[in-house]
C-alpha cells in the first residue's frame, strides 16, 4: 500500500463521516426538531397544569388553617392594644376625676386645691 492509496482512504472517511453528520443533523432539523418542540410544549403544558392544581389544592387545604391564625393574631393585636389604651385612658380619667373630687372637696373645707 502506498502513502497516496492511505491518504485517499483517510480523505473518504472523513468525508464519509462529516456527509452523515451533516445528513443526520438535516434530518434532525427536518424532522425530530419539530417533533421535539411539540412533545416539549405539551409537557410543559401539562406540568404547568399539575402544579398550579398542586398548588391550589394545597392552598384550599391551608386556607382555614391561615385564617384562623390571622384572626387569632389580629384579635391578639386588638385585645392588647385595646387594653393598653383603656388602661391608659381610665387611669387618666380617674386621675382627673379625683383630683377634680378632691378639689371641690378640698374647697368646701377650705384646703388649697392640688395641681
Amino acid at each position: 500500500m502506498t502513502m497516496m492509496a492511505i491518504v485517499q482512504m483517510l480523505i473518504t472517511a472523513v468525508l464519509s463521516a462529516a456527509l452523515t453528520w451533516v445528513l443526520a443533523w438535516l434530518f434532525y432539523r427536518a424532522q425530530l426538531g419539530a417533533m421535539f418542540e411539540r412533545e416539549l410544549g405539551q409537557i410543559q403544558t401539562e406540568f404547568e397544569s399539575r402544579v398550579k392544581a398542586g398548588v391550589l389544592a394545597a392552598g384550599t387545604e391551608l386556607l382555614p388553617a391561615l385564617r384562623e391564625q390571622v384572626k387569632l393574631g389580629f384579635q391578639d393585636a386588638m385585645r392588647e392594644t385595646q387594653t393598653g389604651v383603656m388602661v391608659e385612658s381610665y387611669a387618666s380619667a380617674v386621675n382627673k376625676t379625683g383630683d377634680a373630687l378632691a378639689n371641690r372637696l378640698g374647697g368646701l373645707f377650705g384646703l388649697k386645691p392640688r395641681k
